[in-house]
């Protein structure tokens, strides 16, 4: 499809928009107000994503704050599709509810439908492989509960409760900070990054000495010249004298 036919799509849209809307209210609105005013709540819309991104940013993986948007924003998200927006939610991001994990756990009702074996030429499901794909599951389960099971010294055993067992899994994060979370200075590092500054100021002073000894080399140039010239200067000299005496003496013997 060309963009004349995706351009004629979108006009008769909201012409449709327009209609509707104007039914609605007793003072009507053309197109442009309309647009206007979508493309003002579109840009509202970014920049509130942008500030709750910037907030979890801030945070460096504390424990985050609920924020209730205004149902108009929300509707605006889900027009101009807030993935591109707010992003895809990170499968493996390990900063996770308790209340999202316990059901992430207990939900399993999608992924069991999707292992059930499907029959080959066959529209229907097996029941003896549905019944052996949830006895499998049993005995999943049933593990999982024998592995709770803790030795203690006496050698008496005892069950953990879900709550004991689900902290063990997913690690108590009420003691952690901030701090905690970043990663700790080599204390060997294979290589001692020089600073940036020292190396300007170093490649500096290497370029004046460079520049020094040449307005040196420059100088004493100039002064053998200016020696030179002194010299011929004075050889001029003694040679004029030389010729006014002969000159003189020629004209006294006459």
């Amino acid at each position: 499809m060309t963009d004349k036919f995706n351009l004629a799509e979108k006009n008769e849209a909201w012409q449709k928009i327009l209609i509707a809307f104007n039914s609605k209210n007793k003072r009507p609105r053309n197109v442009e107000q309309i647009k206007n005013k979508y493309d003002n709540m579109k840009s509202k819309a970014r920049k509130i994503a942008a500030s709750n991104k910037n907030y979890l940013r801030g945070i460096e993986g504390g424990p985050s704050q609920t924020l209730d948007l205004d149902p108009v924003i929300e509707a605006v998200l889900r027009i101009i599709n807030s993935a591109t927006v707010v992003g895809l939610e990170d499968p493996f991001d390990c900063v996770l509810d308790n209340d999202q994990i316990k059901v992430e756990e207990n939900s399993s009702s999608a992924d069991d439908i999707k292992e059930l074996v499907y029959e080959e030429n066959s529209s229907t499901y097996s029941l003896e492989n549905i019944n052996k794909h949830f006895n499998y599951n049993e005995q999943i389960s049933s593990a999982n509960e024998e592995q709770s099971l803790e030795v203690v010294d006496n050698g008496v055993q005892i069950q953990e409760s879900r709550e004991e067992a689900h902290k063990k899994r997913t690690g108590d994060w009420s003691t952690y900070a901030p701090k905690k979370l970043r990663t700790l200075m080599s204390q060997n590092p294979s290589e001692i990054s020089e600073n940036p500054t020292e190396e300007f100021y170093r490649k500096k002073m290497e370029l004046i000495e460079e520049e020094i000894k040449k307005s040196k080399l420059e100088q004493s140039v100039i002064t053998e010249k200016n020696l030179r010239d002194i010299e011929e200067h004075q050889k001029r000299m003694k040679l004029l004298d030389l010729e006014i005496k002969i000159k003189e003496q020629m004209l006294n013997n006459n």
